[in-house]
């Protein structure tokens, strides 16, 4: 039987690696699985899953609402796609794996000084609420039908 502690440890040794939490680490990594899966499940049944706990719980798309769809589209290559669903997730699938590669080859950049890390901070909360503001207000016909009817999605 496999020792936890060892698990545990491969995971630091891989945060460590790469040079963040182990949390985000697993966080990455169930949405990676949960991508996965729906992917699948969209290939064998051509049916989208919604896994968006506040847009179930509220009725209201959050500011990922699309996303995973936006990643897929992107993936494809259908790019103006992705940017319907979700135009912060369209940009992430290629800034993601491009902020990975640099953390995995260890490329070093300079840390921001205080004020422009605020600055950093208060740019990307701004560009967060404004995909949110995008996504709902320009919903795809279908999307706003499943916010406003969650039975009523195919």
């Amino acid at each position: 039987m496999p020792d936890p502690s060892h698990s545990t440890s491969s995971l630091s040794r891989i945060a460590a690696r790469l040079g963040v939490d182990a949390a985000f680490v697993v966080f990455v990594s169930l949405w990676l699985l949960a991508l996965c899966t729906a992917t699948a499940i969209y290939l064998v049944t051509g049916r989208h899953i919604d896994m968006c706990a506040f847009r179930l719980a509220t009725g209201y798309p959050c500011a990922t609402c699309g996303g995973t769809r936006a990643a897929l589209c992107a993936v494809k290559g259908d790019l103006a796609h992705a940017w319907r669903y979700n135009p912060l997730a369209t940009v992430l699938v290629f800034l993601l794996p491009l902020y990975a590669m640099l953390k995995v080859f260890h490329v070093r950049t300079p840390p921001l000084p205080p004020r422009a890390r605020a600055a950093a901070v208060a740019i990307v909360a701004i560009l967060i609420g404004l995909n949110w503001w995008y996504v709902a207000t320009h919903l795809p016909a279908a999307e706003r039908a499943a916010v406003t009817s969650p039975a009523a999605t195919p």
